[in-house]
């Protein structure tokens, strides 16, 4: 996989524009790669997208990461936490963020996190 990695930021460096959305594959295939994709979300964002979709893509993380911090101690931070870093691990080991997989989890991650906020909102505690 680092191989692989290595390969695409390799590539990114020479084709500063990047490749467009959906177009990994035809990188690969142009690398002469056994492999289609990168197997890794961001280094994927950054072929596809070049560094504006990268940065956006990092820029999700952090803010998830932020709303996380603000987060109470207990029992749903830590699930809200398990299911953010089971995400962020699938985005290390996987090029998917252009399938559900990647969207649903995170809407799910976004739905918990708003979910604590709003229901202390309609208690009146924020």
């Amino acid at each position: 996989r680092i191989k692989l990695w290595h390969e695409g930021i390799g590539w990114y460096t020479n084709n500063l524009l990047g490749s467009g959305a959906g177009n990994e594959e035809h990188v690969y295939r142009n690398l002469h790669s056994t492999n289609l994709e990168a197997h890794n979300t961001f280094v994927s964002a950054l072929i596809q997208t070049n560094i504006f979709g990268f940065i956006m893509l990092l820029m999700v993380f952090i803010l998830i990461f932020k709303k996380i911090l603000l987060l109470p101690k207990g029992n749903y931070k830590f699930s809200v936490n398990i299911v953010f870093i089971f995400f962020f691990l699938q985005c290390i080991k996987g090029s998917f963020i252009q399938t559900r997989l990647f969207w649903i989890q995170l809407i799910i991650i976004l739905g918990m996190i708003e979910m604590y906020f709003i229901s202390q909102t309609d208690h009146g505690k924020i």
